[in-house]
């Protein structure tokens, strides 16, 4: 019994820790805007791609967690080597000019068919925020050793799985095609 508080503590704890940074509500006006121009059938087919690249960078975060914890600090110990090298970045751009515009791109937006990862994956679902708490869940959850730890990350998974489920049910809705809003599923009313 004590294992299965343990796991479903570090699911509810990663449920509450993710769910109000991801906020699928908030996704919804993006998700709107950025497949207006999709059909019914290509946009529900990127907001399950989204959710799924979501689910895949959340927990591949969960898994290196500990590990870029360290890799962090390690770099972060050459800081002032880093500096001394940004200060020449800039100046490179003024090397390399930028290509000349051509006459008929002026004005012309580029309509992009694929938007799962980016906007909506990377950064509209899932971002630094979303990563740093993902990281610290997975230092808390390596703390314990042997089949404990695998059930804590276990734990953690599943919270992220049940955040990503939560995103595409929100996403997912269908549009009604009197007003242009948004509307449950059919069998939610």
């Amino acid at each position: 019994m004590n294992w299965f508080l343990s796991y479903a503590g570090y699911m509810m704890g990663a449920v509450v820790a993710i769910l109000p940074i991801v906020n699928p509500l908030g996704a919804v006006p993006l998700v709107m805007t950025v497949t207006s121009h999709l059909s019914e059938e290509e946009r529900l087919r990127q907001v399950r791609r989204a959710c799924i690249y979501t689910f895949v960078l959340m927990v591949s975060f969960l898994v290196a967690g500990r590990r870029d914890h360290e890799l962090l600090r390690h770099l972060d110990s050459g800081h002032a080597d880093r500096r001394r090298h940004d200060r020449r970045v800039p100046r490179l751009r003024h090397v390399v000019p930028d290509p000349p515009a051509q006459a008929g791109d002026v004005g012309k937006r580029e309509v992009k068919d694929d938007v799962a990862f980016t906007p909506l994956a990377m950064p509209g679902l899932s971002g630094p925020g979303t990563f740093a708490v993902v990281m610290s869940l997975s230092s808390q959850a390596s703390t314990r050793q042997g089949w404990d730890r695998i059930l804590d990350f276990a734990g953690v998974a599943t919270g992220i799985l049940l955040v990503a489920l939560s995103c595409w049910f929100v996403a997912a809705r269908r549009r009604n095609a009197s007003t242009g809003c948004w509307a449950p599923p059919a069998w939610w009313r």
